[in-house]
């Protein structure tokens, strides 16, 4: 679903929905009556249109964090020999939850490729060769 499927009106509508904070005045700021807000968010081409439009407003705020993640790294490091024994176990325990928390979300990510291929494989009609542990 590509903007340029939505009507200049819906666009606006589109725009007001994400930047307000109720229906109500998204239909107010873009000009358009609620009903017929609330009648384009049940069409799929426009509720696709919205849902792809605050999936990057999401993906753009996860990359802002992703950047400020070096500098709390780097603030993170220098508090493990700060001198303040309180603010240099905080940041250990951090770091340490963050590394425990990262293998065990790279454990989970290989589990689930391992499911997703043995039910690849068996939709592909071939037998399960794929033992999941």
């Amino acid at each position: 679903m590509k903007d340029k499927e939505l009507t200049p009106a819906q666009t606006k509508a589109l725009a007001a929905l994400l930047s307000e904070r109720t229906i109500t005045a998204a239909a107010k700021a873009s000009g358009s009556g609620e009903s017929t807000l609330r009648r384009w968010l049940e069409q799929d081409t426009f509720k696709t249109a919205f849902n792809n439009a605050k999936r990057d407003l999401v993906e753009f705020a996860v990359t802002g964090l992703q950047r400020a993640g070096e500098q709390a790294v780097a603030t993170l490091v220098r508090n493990l020999t700060c001198g303040s024994p309180s603010s240099e176990i905080a940041a250990a325990r951090v770091i340490i939850d963050h590394c425990v928390a990262s293998i065990g979300t790279l454990e989970l990510e290989e589990k689930i490729n391992e499911i997703e291929t043995a039910l690849r494989s068996i939709a592909q009609g071939g037998k399960n060769n794929h033992a999941i542990r």
